[in-house]
């Protein structure tokens, strides 16, 4: 097929983003955060948190893990293509409360994968729970455009579509 294409492993004082491992993705699983909690179980109709989160590892085109400087998995993000036709991805996140006790170097780490992922995608879009309040103002932060709430997933709950364009060159 195409090029092999990954997120780059990133070294920060607060954080280690790393290849994913089975250990840390099941700690992420048991610990994850009331609002991506929520959304994952307004999105799939379910609570097989761990299951969602394999499937998500499984599906992405690049995924990493974050570990604090304590050693603890705090998060997972990835990327997966949702239209080879138009070069778009779709970015995703889910993290345990450990991920919001540093956060302006999630935000700072944030910023160059949503980078690095536009390196490799002309767009990347996705929706977010309208209840996670602090997952869109991340998003926001990080530069995403967030439109009105509309009903999405298994329970039609009210998501925020969001979306980022390749910046054009000059």
């Amino acid at each position: 097929m195409g090029k092999a294409w990954r997120l780059p492993l990133l070294q920060t004082e607060r954080y280690e983003f790393t290849e994913p491992t089975d250990e840390g993705i099941e700690y992420i699983a048991e610990n994850l955060r009331e609002g991506d909690r929520e959304e994952c179980h307004a999105t799939l109709g379910h609570r097989r948190y761990l299951d969602a989160l394999r499937l998500s590892v499984l599906a992405s085109d690049s995924c990493v893990m974050a570990i604090s400087a304590y050693g603890e998995p705090v998060a997972l993000l990835g990327v997966t293509t949702v239209s080879f036709l138009y070069n778009i991805g779709c970015p995703w996140m889910m993290g345990t409360p450990s991920a919001d006790r540093y956060k302006r170097a999630f935000i700072d780490a944030g910023r160059t994968y949503t980078q690095s992922m536009l390196g490799e995608y002309s767009s990347l879009a996705n929706h977010v729970d309208a209840r996670n309040i602090k997952s869109v103002a991340w998003l926001q932060r990080l530069g995403f455009g967030i439109e009105k709430s509309v009903p999405y997933g298994a329970l039609g709950f009210p998501f925020h579509p969001f979306q980022i364009e390749r910046p054009a060159h000059v």
